[in-house]
């Protein structure tokens, strides 16, 4: 919102807002005066739990924790 103000406030139209997640519970949407894009949408508290709770991920603890250099490819043999 307060993006969309800075916008509007030096002469310039709101097409839309995009956002890379939305966290429907806040009904963030309803207080903007444009259309809504988002690329992921989380529920309340119960459903987020039950389908991916906030920091987990598919690698191991280990996996997690190898620097750049340690997870291979090309950066990390110095190859171009």
């Amino acid at each position: 919102m307060a993006a969309g103000n800075l916008v509007k406030k030096i002469g310039g139209d709101i097409m839309g807002y995009l956002f890379l997640m939305e966290l429907e519970f806040l009904h963030g949407r309803d207080k903007l005066n444009a259309p809504v894009v988002t690329l992921l949408s989380g529920q309340d508290a119960e459903s987020r739990e039950k389908e991916l709770p906030l920091g987990q991920t598919k690698e191991s603890a280990e996996e997690a924790n190898q620097s750049v250099q340690d997870a291979g490819g090309a950066a990390a043999s110095k190859q171009p």
